[in-house]
């Protein structure tokens, strides 16, 4: 029966695991569009500047 327990255990652990992998993945995209749109508003600025 304990076994059992710690398969169980294990599975949670391992799917917490990937679930945060995606989020980490999901994260680093919105991160590199925001940064792309801090450069594009940046580069405006500095046209409307001139």
């Amino acid at each position: 029966m304990e076994l059992e327990k710690i398969k169980k255990k294990r599975e949670e652990l391992v799917n917490n695991y990937n679930s945060l992998v995606d989020k980490r993945v999901e994260l680093e995209k919105q991160l590199e569009l925001t940064s792309n749109d801090i450069l594009t508003m940046r580069g405006a600025i500095l046209l409307s500047n001139e």
